[in-house]
């Protein structure tokens, strides 16, 4: 969650500092005798361990460095507490103040404490993007009344991207049903349908959070940068090597990372011809754990389409539509951004077209084993031809310039320059009279700006 700078109570609950890392050094005996005491030992130290991985992650990957103070007591500095569920401020505090980052116990795991962390390093959420309204649909309508302010977009003047791209993948990623006043209404959905079990994830760092901490941080750490390939860079805090994006492996990204646990994945070069892959096993089921990456490459003057066929299964999270296992499909012309993750039941149907002669298929089993799956990939013709657009949808706001409305268009064959979606603002003009309804102020035209541009009224 991010929220805005406000007061906080100073009664602050604090790593007990008698406590040393052994648990072994407990020498009173009230301590031995007390088991409730004892408990509450070894979570704090649970706690503390884990708080300390992830700021150990964060380390490794970019080129900062956290030094635990426990007897600092005021100025520039990271506090964890618990006061306010999973919280923090966004950025180092304009008074030269401590940054409160809260973790309630329901928040101690490594992906939501470095999602908070990210937050006191000055990362929003990622949702609140000025471009967003290009890749999702905030659905107003069912987020819960009190929570509304969380969809808001930031202010461009206030957001640095540092040219990184939107990213569905990221760990500041809402899930679709956030924040949404019943658990089975979504208040994210993603304009390509295909990204949907993508967005949310709290497992880990997106290749495109790293790099963009790196941007902002890390810039000027190594003397030269090297020729990294397949999106990846030079590695701050290994200045002879890249860090590559998930998939590729070698000092410069060249090669295709190895299969782990099993023998698969590799560069497979496809033809007019269908091409079979599968998780390792199938049909039979693989194992947790299991990871593949392929590289399908078409001749030039070719692109690569790619289908599920059989059976399908891949464990996720119906309730919050998230992928926990997937098999993730990276189709566009920067292989570093996160890419459309399939999981659940059921067989895929979308035909996935490549962007250039290359597609990255990634095969991760993270939490269970399963059936898996199974899919097909060939070389077709780079120039194709479009089916004609679907008329608009609907606009999304009757006036005030607040709505977009949306179309789509199909490739005949071969592959087709261009997108397969269009979206733009509607219903520019100003909202006048009074509101029949109860009025709405939402997005950007909110507050100074529905007086010029006029209070949006939901018809």
């Amino acid at each position: 969650m991010r929220v805005h700078r406000n007061e906080v109570d100073g009664n602050l609950k604090s790593w007990n500092r008698r406590m040393k890392d052994d648990p072994r050094s407990l020498k009173n005996k009230e301590d031995i005798l007390n088991p409730e005491e004892h408990g509450r030992h070894f979570e704090a130290l649970r706690e503390q361990r884990i708080i300390e991985l992830a700021l150990e992650h964060w380390h490794n990957i970019t080129c900062l460095n956290f030094v635990r103070d426990d007897s600092a007591r005021s100025g520039n500095r990271i506090v964890f507490t618990d006061v306010d569920g999973c919280a923090s401020n966004v950025g180092k505090h304009p008074l030269g103040e401590e940054q409160l980052v809260s973790l309630a116990p329901e928040c101690i795991r490594l992906g939501v404490i470095a999602h908070e962390v990210a937050h006191a390093l000055g990362f929003w959420h990622e949702q609140s993007r000025p471009d967003r309204d290009q890749f999702v649909n905030v659905r107003w309508e069912n987020i819960d009344k009190d929570s509304k302010g969380q969809f808001l977009k930031e202010d461009p003047d206030d957001v640095d991207n540092a040219g990184v791209p939107y990213d569905y993948g990221s760990i500041m990623h809402y899930r679709s049903k956030a924040f949404s006043r019943y658990d089975d209404l979504y208040t994210i959905t993603t304009f390509v349908s295909d990204y949907q079990k993508t967005i949310g994830q709290r497992d880990q760092l997106s290749f495109n959070d790293i790099r963009l901490m790196n941007r902002i941080y890390c810039s000027n750490t190594c003397g030269r940068n090297l020729p990294c390939q397949r999106g990846g860079y030079t590695d701050p805090r290994k200045c002879d090597r890249c860090r590559c994006p998930d998939g590729f492996t070698g000092t410069y990204c060249e090669q295709v990372m190895p299969g782990y646990g099993a023998v698969c994945g590799g560069k497979v070069r496809v033809s007019t011809g269908w091409t079979r892959i599968s998780s390792p096993g199938y049909p039979n089921e693989f194992k947790e754990g299991q990871e593949c990456s392929w590289l399908l490459t078409a001749p030039p003057g070719y692109i690569v389409e790619f289908q599920f066929m059989g059976e399908f299964e891949m464990y996720c999270k119906v309730r919050h539509s998230l992928c926990m296992d997937y098999v993730e499909i990276r189709n566009s012309t920067d292989f570093a951004n996160t890419g459309m993750r399939y999981c659940c039941y059921g067989t895929p149907q979308t035909r996935i077209r490549s962007a250039t002669i290359d597609m990255v298929v990634l095969f991760r089993s993270f939490y269970r084993g399963g059936k898996g799956f199974e899919a097909r990939a060939r070389a077709l013709p780079a120039n194709g031809a479009w089916n004609k657009w679907t008329p608009w949808t609907p606009c999304t706001a009757s006036c005030g310039s607040c709505g977009t409305r949306m179309r789509t268009r199909t490739c005949a064959y071969g592959a087709c320059e261009g997108e397969p979606m269009e979206t733009e603002v509607c219903n520019t003009q100003p909202c006048t009279g009074m509101c029949a309804q109860k009025k709405e102020e939402t997005g950007e035209c909110g507050g100074f700006l529905s007086l010029l541009r006029g209070i949006r009224c939901k018809q």
